[in-house]
């Protein structure tokens, strides 16, 4: 699906996914000392799982998207080497929020 805005043609499934990640991992605490390096990251993330999921109708799929961008992010989180404190209520799943 492509969105017109002031414009521009933009790719709403990566902004969505882009969105998603950077939501989850900032859930996570995932921090590495430099926000323009966490950015470049999430977008290459965003780009990697619009890839995987390319053939995948969300609408159709037995795949949840919510559960899978959050396994997905989840599984870069913990390859990369960065240190994941507790969240202020002391868990890292989204649904306590």
């Amino acid at each position: 699906m492509t969105n017109v805005l002031e414009g521009e043609i933009m790719d709403y499934p990566l902004l969505e996914t882009l969105a998603d990640i950077s939501y989850i991992a900032g859930v996570k605490n995932y921090y590495s000392g430099s926000s323009r390096e966490d950015i470049s990251t999430f977008i290459w993330w965003a780009k990697e799982f619009q890839k995987i999921h390319s053939q995948t109708n969300w609408n159709e799929s037995l795949l949840d998207y919510i559960l899978t961008i959050e396994e997905y992010t989840e599984k870069k989180i913990n390859e990369s080497n960065f240190e994941i404190s507790k969240n202020k209520l002391g868990t890292n799943s989204l649904i306590d929020f």
